[in-house]
């Protein structure tokens, strides 16, 4: 049978196997929640949320009452922004809490609740019930009490709904909440339960603009794991799930003093993106294929000598490579000498423009995986090693820690492109005959997985009121994957947009590069092209949506990319009940930005 032979697989931790035993298992009509719950957890840990979906409907469909079916179900709904379904999972949940227990009030388990009743608040103020948040709050506290994660959840609600008159809160209830809190943290709870409600403390500080408060508590956090009983006791306290719960608050914290402007401590909290465990493949938040040991090769920790070799090894996405490395004119002329271990997709670009910039950038040795994997690269050439985006906290980068940026911060690596630059602008100039005079490359659906793709794109419908028709303008399609019905879509709307599917951007990131080159100026949303465009200094609009990561500042005054000097921001407004309408004031934005004539973004902001 499929099942009892997934199961062991599962155990010993051959996912694999154990999906294609749970997937047997179905085929044979085993009735049993068991596969459905595990199968979920094992595509839900690759990113691939929608099939996890589709697994556990199906087993809620045969075991509506299964108490950890449905909490999977639950979690993944809220991982997924499913804010409705999570409600309603998590409602089912405690009322077969309620019914399990109502014979022996004392045996509730209160902090399942407490998880519960939370989650229900999160989604509520997501859809932005807050009347309804405010009653579950208020009927949690009434059942169970006044627990740490309701407490939090109403302490977040109240800060959001705080400047409305229509509520009926009561005087100094943030104060009081925060006081109840931080009497649990201290008081109440296990060294875990302390350490995370620190950390997630120094969050709602942060969204209150309280950085002072928000680094106390992440000290705080600090100091209770530092205080751990000694000799620890496994059986109470489980010290590897205890580090990764501080490893994650401590990115998901680095992460938002980035977003704040605090570049001090955000780039060293960035660090802990290097364990911080991610879902899918990726595995971790800062994915780094570390070719040597720490005992082979030393970490590098910010010790700058001429008489040092540095090797720099890539991290995560192609976009992130690509804009880290703009750093290093930072450190030309701090090492004796510097080398990149890359992938194939990028070789040919940093090749050809470190030799483009001469002495000292022609000297940088880039080295291939396949020449590592050939055992052609020494340890013993190098005094340390570095993911690329550890260099950050070593540079004092930006050069100031606030929300306004001097973008002329100083000289960044300039990439270049080959001479078939020129030969596909003429192409693209002369499109079917009808000639124009300047080119526009556009881009409207974001990387990544899952619903990180959704978050980061723009539709058809909504990114076509960006493509005005201004006289003598053409744009071009630079977007990777599946774009051709799209761009169909808006030619047979008589809007002047080719797509060259000669270029594949996924198998030839070099010929991908002179295509945005042949460009005049570009339109995206927040992906790779980014970093092509900027990286070249082409004026660059990004239509930055409300779900933007660690390298935008949230600071709505802050118009232009720090990291590049041709990017300028367009963004979505947060908190909108019409995610369309929402786009509307960056649209505009954009759409005086292309009647001006595509100005550096620069200027065209501080006009």
């Amino acid at each position: 049978m499929g099942l009892p032979r997934a199961l062991q697989a599962h155990k010993k931790g051959d996912l694999q196997q154990a999906e294609a035993e749970y997937l047997r298992a179905i085929d044979q009509n085993v009735k049993n929640p068991i596969i459905h719950q595990n199968y979920g957890a094992i595509l839900r840990n690759r990113g691939e949320l929608n099939k996890a979906k589709s697994i556990y409907d199906e087993g809620l469909s045969l075991f509506p009452s299964h108490r950890p079916l449905l909490q999977n179900a639950c979690n993944l709904y809220a991982e997924m922004d499913d804010h409705v379904n999570a409600f309603h999972t998590a409602y089912r949940l405690i009322t077969l809490l309620f019914k399990k227990t109502r014979a022996d009030k004392d045996s509730i388990n209160r902090k399942i609740l407490d998880d519960l009743y939370a989650l229900m608040m999160r989604s509520l103020k997501s859809l932005g019930c807050y009347n309804l948040a405010l009653s579950i709050a208020h009927s949690s506290i009434k059942t169970i009490g006044i627990y740490p994660q309701t407490s939090l959840e109403l302490y977040s609600l109240l800060s959001t709904i705080k400047d409305s008159s229509a509520f009926d809160i009561p005087r100094n209830l943030e104060q009081q909440l925060l006081e109840t809190i931080e009497k649990f943290a201290i008081e109440d709870f296990e060294i875990k339960g302390r350490s995370n409600y620190y950390l997630v403390l120094a969050q709602l500080h942060l969204s209150k603009d309280n950085l002072t408060a928000a680094l106390a508590s992440y000290e705080n956090a600090m100091s209770s794991l530092r205080n751990l009983p000694n000799p620890v006791d496994n059986t109470k306290v489980n010290i590897k799930s205890l580090q990764q719960n501080f490893d994650v608050g401590s990115w998901n914290l680095g992460c938002s003093l980035l977003n704040f402007g605090d570049f001090e401590h955000g780039w060293k909290l960035f660090e802990y993106g290097l364990r911080s465990p991610a879902p899918g493949p990726q595995r971790w938040q800062r994915a780094v294929k570390k070719p040597f040991t720490d005992k082979e090769l030393p970490l590098w920790r910010g010790q700058f000598s001429d008489s040092y070799k540095l090797l720099l090894i890539e991290e995560q996405a192609i976009g992130d490579v690509m804009m880290f490395l703009t750093l290093l004119p930072r450190l030309i002329g701090r090492f004796k000498s510097i080398a990149i271990l890359l992938n194939d997709r990028l070789i040919p670009i940093y090749r050809r423009s470190l030799a483009s910039l001469g002495s000292p950038y022609n000297s940088i040795k880039i080295w291939s995986f396949k020449e590592f994997r050939a055992s052609l690269i020494d340890p013993s050439q190098y005094d340390f090693q570095s993911p690329v985006g550890s260099v950050c906290q070593y540079l004092n980068f930006p050069s100031e820690s606030s929300q306004s940026i001097p973008l002329n911060h100083e000289k960044q690596l300039k990439l270049c492109y080959s001479s078939t630059r020129e030969s596909l602008r003429d192409k693209y100039l002369s499109f079917n005959g009808h000639n124009v005079e300047r080119l526009v490359g556009i881009s409207w659906r974001g990387g990544g997985r899952g619903k990180r793709i959704q978050q980061k794109s723009m539709d058809r419908d909504l990114f076509n009121r960006l493509l005005l028709p201004i006289p003598g303008v053409r744009y071009v399609s630079l977007q990777y994957g599946e774009e051709l019905n799209d761009v169909t879509y808006w030619q047979q709307k008589g809007v002047d947009v080719l797509c060259d599917s000669s270029i594949n951007p996924m198998k030839n990131m070099d010929l991908w590069l002179d295509q945005v080159g042949s460009c005049d100026a570009v339109i995206t949303v927040a992906n790779t092209t980014v970093h092509g465009s900027g990286g070249l200094g082409i004026p660059t609009m990004c239509l930055l949506s409300q779900f933007y990561d660690w390298r935008w500042l949230a600071s709505k005054t802050n118009s232009n990319s720090y990291w590049y000097n041709s990017v300028g921001i367009a963004r979505q407004e947060k908190n909108s009940s019409d995610s369309k309408k929402s786009w509307d004031k960056a649209i505009t934005l954009v759409n005086n930005w292309t009647k001006q004539g595509f100005p550096n973004p620069i200027s065209f902001f501080s006009n």
